[in-house]
């Protein structure tokens, strides 16, 4: 099993393992036994991994961020610095008592912090409207795990459970890509998976 805060080693005896793991399971889980062509396997593997990788950056930085925060007195500052009134001091500490620089730098200051305001504007509105469910990459993730299981055995994809535990070849499947992938996850896989199929 991967250690979830390193890197992924495609190079290495797990990921190996884990290709001769689900090679099995595919195999087990084809009518006849014989699954369609495995030799793309790996590069859809791979690339699933990675896609959950990179959404789970994502997400993780879009949490974070913080820059809502901002739109309100950022709001309050432009209202404040577009008051002529308080031009001449602006100006004189911008560019002291070059006039012309001054303008120019006050435009741009003005550009800017217009462009920062919008950003963190569509940031709040993002942040209010919109929550993303539980557990989506890890449910993506499924869902394009559900699909080279049915591209390879032409069989559609199921998994049964057994008190959290993967019972299924299918289950097995979706439980050995994320154990590799992200341990911390396979609590929520269970769920990810009744979630995905219900929506297939």
């Amino acid at each position: 099993m991967r250690d979830s805060a390193g890197p992924i080693d495609f190079e290495g005896e797990a990921f190996k393992a884990l290709l001769a793991r689900l090679r099995a399971l595919l195999i087990e889980g084809s009518k006849d036994g014989a699954p369609d062509d495995l030799s793309n396997l790996e590069t859809s593997v791979k690339g699933v991994i990675l896609a959950y990788t990179a959404d789970r950056y994502a997400a993780d930085h879009a949490a974070r961020s913080d820059l809502h925060e901002a739109a309100e007195p950022l709001s309050r500052a432009l209202a404040i610095l577009r008051n002529d009134a308080n031009a001449p001091a602006i100006f004189s500490a911008i560019a002291g008592d070059d006039l012309i620089l001054a303008s120019q730098r006050y435009e741009t200051l003005i550009g800017d912090l217009e462009k920062i305001a919008a950003r963190a504007n569509s940031s709040a509105t993002r942040k209010a409207a919109a929550k993303r469910p539980a557990d989506v990459c890890l449910r993506l993730l499924v869902g394009d795990l559900a699909n080279i299981w049915l591209c390879a055995t032409g069989e559609e994809f199921s998994a049964n459970w057994h008190k959290g535990e993967p019972v299924s070849a299918g289950a097995q499947f979706l439980h050995a890509v994320v154990a590799f992938t992200d341990p911390e996850k396979l609590p929520a896989l269970r769920e990810a998976h009744r979630w995905t199929i219900g929506e297939r």
